[in-house]
């Protein structure tokens, strides 16, 4: 278990249910990048927060839940 991690999740969820955002200025984790037009995505792991990556299950499918048409 990362402690870093597992409390840095529990912020964003906390902001987004507050704020509607993950994002709080006054929180010192980093910015919550949505997800990004090319699959790009925030890397988490145990050993702490990485750079953006490609996320390689991508596909067609989860391309129509992207659009939001069920709202």
């Amino acid at each position: 278990m990362n402690a870093t991690i597992a409390i840095a999740l529990q912020e964003y969820i906390t902001n987004f249910a507050i704020t509607g955002s993950p994002n709080r200025e006054a929180v010192n984790i980093p910015y919550f990048l949505p997800y990004g037009v090319n699959s790009s995505m925030i890397n988490l792991g145990f050993a702490g927060f990485g750079a953006e990556v490609i996320d390689e299950a991508a596909n067609s499918r989860c391309a129509w839940w992207q659009q939001a048409l069920y709202t």
